[in-house]
């Protein structure tokens, strides 16, 4: 009788724990579908910065075909992605969503807009982020949230790129008559205003004067890491100050710079800084084609001079 209530008891014993077994499983189960079929995305981060997990939604909004894909460290993610504020400002890396849930932050409703780099691809999200802690209160990880509302916010987008397009036609019209008038006031052949698109990262030929513009259309110019691909516009841009060139013929250049040269035929090339407001805006070119032409300090100075009055004139322009 011992022995039998002693194995009955054992086998009550073993049922339960294969009955919280299963309950587990079921459990478990139920989490991971929830979590598979939420509309919202969700990412997780390791203590030491890995993305670890991401569900089905968050793969989908950044464009990863698998979750393989998308584990990396997350200082990698800044050579995938640009990810900027509701006005186009980039966000600094140590105030991206998963940093910030990283370094123990609570937060919720940050809005950001984010691209593949180079793309037109992306999506505005609306963030929230924590760490997660332990049974004891201990950090393990961190997690961020991700609602995408891309379409509640591209009516206002839209509505925005229509006013834009209400005074193209006036910027350029403006733009045609500067670098219309420019080149005679410095004795050049070609002058040319390109315009920063901060929209695109982009930048945008808007004039050309001393050549067809036809010219020169196609041209893809765009935004680059790699330094032998920037163009003289986007060195301008990063470093405030104008770039001259006295013999462009061996001169070491991108390939887009090289084929405006070729077709233009200039020689010796001058490309200044547009600043409004404090505001890069673009540039304004000055080439000469028919001979090799010695910058001096007065042309720089006059050059200046003209490029900081037609950023005022196109900035003036794009506000209003």
């Amino acid at each position: 009788m011992r022995y039998e209530f002693l194995k009955k008891e054992k086998k009550t014993g073993e049922n339960d724990l294969e009955k919280k077994l299963r309950e587990c499983e079921v459990s478990e189960k139920k989490y991971e579908a929830i979590i598979r079929n939420m509309v919202d995305g969700l990412c997780v981060t390791d203590l030491a910065g890995n993305i670890i997990f991401m569900n089905p939604a968050a793969l989908r909004m950044h464009g990863f075909k698998s979750m393989e894909e998308s584990r990396r460290a997350l200082k990698d993610y800044r050579n995938l992605f640009d990810v900027n504020y509701p006005d186009g400002s980039p966000v600094p890396f140590e105030d991206w969503p998963s940093s910030r849930a990283m370094r123990g932050e609570t937060f919720s409703n940050q809005v950001l807009r984010v691209s593949r780099h180079y793309s037109d691809a992306g999506f505005t999200g609306s963030y929230s982020g924590s760490p997660v802690l332990d049974e004891k209160g201990v950090m393990i990880s961190s997690m961020v949230l991700i609602r995408d509302i891309t379409a509640a916010v591209t009516p206002i987008e839209k509505k925005a790129k229509g006013l834009k397009k209400v005074v193209s036609k006036e910027l350029h019209e403006l733009a045609r008559a500067i670098s219309d008038t420019y080149p005679y006031m410095m004795g050049a052949d070609v002058s040319m205003i390109i315009l920063y698109d901060e929209d695109s990262k982009m930048f945008k030929l808007l004039s050309a004067a001393g050549t067809e513009e036809s010219a020169l259309k196609g041209l893809e110019l765009k935004l680059y890491r790699d330094d032998r691909r920037k163009m003289f516009a986007q060195k301008v841009m990063e470093t405030g100050k104008p770039i001259m060139i006295e013999e462009t013929h061996n001169f070491p250049m991108s390939g887009t710079d090289r084929e405006i040269i070729n077709k233009l035929q200039i020689r010796s090339i001058a490309v200044l800084p547009m600043i409004f407001e404090d505001r890069f805006v673009g540039t304004l070119s000055f080439g000469y084609a028919r001979f090799a032409h010695t910058f001096t300090e007065q042309d720089i100075n006059t050059m200046s001079r003209l490029a900081d009055e037609a950023a005022t004139m196109v900035g003036n322009t794009r506000i209003d």
